[in-house]
């Protein structure tokens, strides 16, 4: 039995068996309650609680559920489980406990209620970077635990690393990563086995040649190695004990051995320690005798010695029983699941929900000692953090629904039109070099804007007063001047303008039209069926190319707002949210639209006419140099998310979760999650010049 098992069966024992009388239903089916269920009066637990697996019978006891456990007399629940998370699996079940009188505890005896877990300690945002440092100049020699103390894995759990294997293994006769947890679950459990060891075990119970075990099991390892990112700060921290001239050592417990583990540290550049121990060199864990391995071989004198780790038994606990001093540091997964964020966590019900999660904790809490509050709250203060974070998962997810909506549609071309249309082109083109034998349709970046395609679309004076009456604060006058760009000489009201000047307004809608239609040929526009790219829009410019060329095409935007026109309404458009009018809608996307059309947006100008020569007219740029620097900043951060967020989830069609954990991600763009600094917003300024208005209201 392990220290941490040990601790549980004695809180258990202390309690529950010894103190608090009653029927027990443990929430949790992990390992710690099969060890507490093998070591109490089997009477006293009644059944165990897990929404995932209700009805199941796991350790010979059934996984009931809330109306099975109500029914129980005298019942309360003990939730197996770390601290970090006691808050999230309590809200799960708060309001059905409380609506029936049933308490709940964690291990330690301490019952659980609403106000005890809004004000649990965090006492994983109080760690301080320079306590740290402090304890290593005393030290004379420093060791570092490497995963979730020096690295971070963008999966939820190490298992996870298993299913994204089954994406790409194409096994027929079963499933990998059931296969591989089996064949890890039946080695003995004190003998630190190394993978040769699970693969050894994994051939016998799958009949797979030498070749392709030895094929599949260098794909973990290159899985393994996708997953995995560096903590920054920590990796900073270590390098400087190296530079002091510290004798700095690894120490960890994992199946890969040192030669494996040591050139994945090298490809991620954590380099200069004397030596890495790994359990399954010394067969010897944290819990065992690995650190007094480590000291009979590197400390005989009894130097000062600090060991850094996340683990509180393995890298706290075991230490101090050989006298070695501590630092602790939390896993940006334990951060997460203690932070004011920690209600995503409760949306991880597919792998790919999972991934993004991880990566979410990953990046916000890649610091330990980051810059945030008491309740893990960040506070952003430079614009690229905030796309990676915040906007960059909900791009990628789109980029996924398109692929598969145009998978669906046969030979076709993908029109991205201007100016939202700039980055999405380039993360698509990205994933289509990488991926060719996926045979991706061709892009084309689409020129247009609403007000160009309106006006070479118009054709009678139905159109020409649908452009006209779009409001705008300024006279009819001046809305004809700054949509047609000819001078009125005088005031007209709305279906009071001569015929001489509708003809005027109608001679202009063709000649551009006509340069419009030639531009169009020119890129291709008529050479196959097209798909038509848009973020958050009614289907202005998709209705206008369609009647300007009287070619259908077939839309797949963001989110689509309710159609008010005919035309509209018979669009052939799809969307990756569900349509709904303006004033139904409590989207996030919807609510942030502004903001993100100016992430969104290329490096030029709206987008005017085409002119007789094939020359391309823009509006005046409004836009400071600073401001389309900061979208050059944003766009950056995006693709490098998505590059390497479809790099690891590397089957898109796979990706068939939902879109609410996306959207609640972008959510935390409220001022209520996220404290962003003034100046990282000041200069987001959205320019609408068909509609003559400037948007600076961000509705944080």
């Amino acid at each position: 039995m392990s220290a941490e098992d040990q601790y549980i069966q004695e809180q258990f024992d202390k309690n529950f068996i010894n103190g608090i009388p009653g029927n027990i239903v443990i929430y949790g089916t992990g390992l710690h309650t099969q060890e507490v269920l093998n070591n109490i009066p089997a009477e006293r637990i009644v059944g165990l609680m897990d929404a995932a697996k209700t009805g199941e019978t796991i350790y010979g006891k059934k996984v009931l559920s809330y109306e099975e456990v109500a029914a129980i007399p005298e019942v309360y629940i003990v939730i197996i489980a770390r601290n970090s998370v006691i808050n999230v699996i309590y809200r799960r079940i708060e309001e059905f406990v409380l609506s029936h009188g049933i308490s709940v505890f964690d291990i330690n005896g301490k019952r659980l209620c609403s106000d005890k877990i809004n004000n649990m300690p965090k006492e994983c945002f109080q760690v301080k970077e320079t306590e740290l440092l402090e304890k290593i100049e005393r030290a004379e020699i420093v060791s570092f635990d490497i995963f979730d103390t020096l690295l971070c894995r963008c999966v939820m759990r190490p298992t996870d690393v298993f299913r994204l294997m089954d994406l790409s293994l194409n096994v027929k006769s079963y499933l990998f990563s059931e296969e591989r947890i089996k064949a890890e679950s039946q080695l003995p459990e004190k003998s630190n086995y190394s993978i040769y060891d699970i693969y050894k075990r994994f051939q016998e119970n799958t009949g797979e040649s030498d070749s392709e075990t030895d094929r599949i099991m260098k794909l973990e390892i290159e899985t393994e190695k996708k997953v995995l990112k560096r903590r920054e700060a920590m990796c900073r921290i270590f390098d400087r004990a190296v530079a002091q001239g510290k004798r700095v050592y690894l120490v960890s417990d994992m199946y890969l051995d040192e030669k494996i583990l040591s050139d994945i540290l090298k490809q991620l550049h954590i380099e200069g320690y004397r030596k890495l121990y790994v359990s399954t060199d010394y067969k010897s864990s944290k819990q065992e005798d690995l650190f007094k391995i480590v000291g009979e071989q590197e400390n005989p004198d009894g130097k000062r010695w600090l060991h850094v780790g996340d683990n509180f038994y393995s890298d706290i606990c075991m230490p101090h029983k050989y006298g070695i001093d501590t630092f602790r540091v939390y896993s940006a997964i334990e951060m997460l699941e203690q932070s004011i964020y920690a209600q995503i966590v409760e949306k991880n019900h597919s792998l790919e929900e999972n991934i993004v999660i991880a990566h979410f904790a990953a990046t916000a809490f890649n610091s330990p000692f980051g810059n945030f509050s008491e309740n893990g709250k960040l506070k952003i203060s430079n614009i690229d953090f905030l796309a990676e974070l915040l906007v960059a998962p909900l791009v990628m997810k789109y980029m996924a629904m398109l692929i598969s909506y145009i998978d669906k549609q046969g030979d076709v071309q993908v029109l991205f039109p201007s100016r939202d249309g700039y980055i999405l082109k380039q993360i698509y083109d990205g994933f289509a070099a990488k991926h060719p034998e996926m045979n991706m349709p061709e892009s084309i970046y689409l020129y247009t804007s609403r007000r160009s395609a309106l006006v070479a679309a118009a054709q009678n004076e139905e159109n020409l007063d649908f452009i006209i009456n779009l409001p705008d604060s300024c006279s009819i006058s001046k809305r004809i001047h700054k949509r047609f760009d000819i001078e009125i000489s005088q005031e007209y009201e709305t279906g009071n303008i001569p015929e001489s000047v509708k003809a005027q307004l109608m001679d202009i809608c063709q000649k551009e039209r006509d340069c419009y239609i030639t531009y169009l040929k020119q890129i291709g526009f008529y050479n196959k069926k097209s798909v038509f790219v848009d973020f958050v829009a009614v289907g202005t410019v998709q209705d206008a190319l369609q009647r300007m060329t009287g070619r259908k095409l077939y839309g797949y935007y963001f989110y689509r707002r309710e159609p008010d026109n005919y035309y509209r309404e018979n669009l052939i458009c799809e969307s990756m949210y569900p349509m709904e009018g303006d004033f139904k809608t409590d989207t996030n996307v919807y609510r942030y639209y502004y903001f993100l059309e100016n992430v969104f947006s290329s490096y030029e100008p709206t987008f005017l006419r085409c002119e007789a020569d094939g020359k391309k007219q823009f509006y005046e740029e409004m836009r400071s140099d600073k401001e389309i620097e900061l979208v050059k900043q944003m766009h950056c951060a995006i693709l490098k998310y998505c590059e390497e967020m479809l790099g690891i989830y590397i089957d898109v069609f796979q990706m068939t979760a939902g879109i609410e954990l996306y959207d609640e991600i972008l959510g935390f763009f409220n001022n209520d999650y996220t404290d962003i600094e003034p100046e990282v917003l000041n200069d987001f300024i959205n320019y609408d010049e068909l509609f003559g208005k400037k948007v600076t209201e961000l509705n944080r």
